[in-house]
């Protein structure tokens, strides 16, 4: 057999990495005996899952303490860390008062900001991000930041430096909490000085060596643009928390009233000139009524009138505020449009 050794076991002891190959072997030798006594499909090795992770995480990370709310959860962790207990001291400890976890360490706020399009700098400044299909984009901007009413050039030039190495800091910081991977494009404001420019390009490549996930950087363009891939390990956070919108279908859009009434409105001729229906109701969201009931109603009676037809109106509130249906006024069946 062969055995490889990643960076991560840098400062092992030969002990420690005899001990890990020895475990390794043993979960071999009990993944060879599951299969030769499985009769049909069987599982026969799983993942490490998310408790196991978090646990070997702070190990590696030596972090000081795990806060865990759950006491069948909290005597898992423990046994998990009993083998590392050597290589850290890590404090795994049951959370007992009554405000919620997540509320007395304010971790739902994190999240909600974790998901936002726009992130706050110190400064003032800001960036956005913005996820397409091909890629990810983040656009630094000045936003509030003092240093705008500055006169002087080279404070001007300074200003933008600064807020540039805090998108820098903070673009590092966005790409591991919202697990974002495949091609990143980093669009930092306009400096002059190519010193400045490799000031700026270089704390990002510092702040990225703190990513356990592989990350390639290449230089900055005259305009300011940093192009760098970030490996997927799984999915973002994005991903994870939301799901694509039925009404706009991912697009992040939907139609304006204005273009639900011209919809009424062809909708209605044809019912009128090519399926012979002159006794029309219609059901549209209330948003869209209240939006129509100024001038477009009053023109859409009139029309169907011209047409020998007749149309009234009904509010429905469990419509999409895109959707609306026609029924004949006299059978009340609805009608296909």
């Amino acid at each position: 057999m062969g055995l490889i050794c990643r960076t991560a076991c840098i400062g092992a002891t030969n002990e420690q990495l005899i001990d890990e190959a020895h475990d390794l072997y043993r979960n071999w030798q009990n993944l060879v005996e599951k299969f030769n006594k499985a009769d049909g499909p069987a599982l026969l090795f799983q993942e490490s899952d998310l408790i196991k992770r978090a646990v070997m995480l702070a190990v590696d990370k030596k972090y000081d303490r795990i806060l865990i709310d759950d006491p069948e959860t909290h005597l898992l962790c423990k046994k998990l860390y009993e083998p590392y207990a050597s290589e850290h001291a890590l404090k795994i400890e049951l959370y007992r008062d009554k405000v919620p976890m997540f509320e007395r360490f304010m971790v739902e706020r994190e999240i909600d900001k974790a998901i936002k399009r726009k992130v706050w700098l110190p400064s003032g400044g800001y960036i956005i991000i913005d996820r397409t299909e091909a890629m990810t984009t983040i656009d630094v901007n000045s936003g509030r930041s003092k240093g705008k009413s500055e006169k002087s050039t080279s404070n001007v030039e300074e200003n933008l430096v600064r807020i540039n190495m805090e998108a820098a800091v903070e673009t590092s910081r966005q790409l591991r909490l919202r697990n974002i991977g495949g091609l990143v494009i980093c669009d930092f404001i306009d400096m002059r000085s190519r010193k400045n420019q490799r000031r700026v390009l270089d704390k990002l490549k510092d702040e990225m060596k703190e990513d356990s996930a592989r990350c390639t950087i290449l230089g900055m363009s005259e305009f300011g643009l940093v192009e760098m891939t970030r490996q997927r390990s799984r999915e973002s956070l994005e991903q994870t928390l939301f799901t694509h919108c039925p009404y706009c279908t991912g697009s992040g859009n939907i139609k304006s009233h204005e273009s639900v009434s011209i919809e009424i409105e062809r909708a209605m001729k044809k019912l009128i000139l090519a399926q012979n229906q002159y006794a029309l109701r219609l059901k549209l969201h209330p948003h869209v009524d209240q939006y129509i009931t100024p001038t477009d109603k009053e023109y859409l009676k009139s029309l169907a009138e011209e047409l020998n037809g007749a149309i009234e109106f009904v509010a429905d509130d469990n419509l999409h505020l895109n959707d609306f249906c026609f029924l004949s006024s006299i059978s009340g069946e609805p009608l296909e449009v």
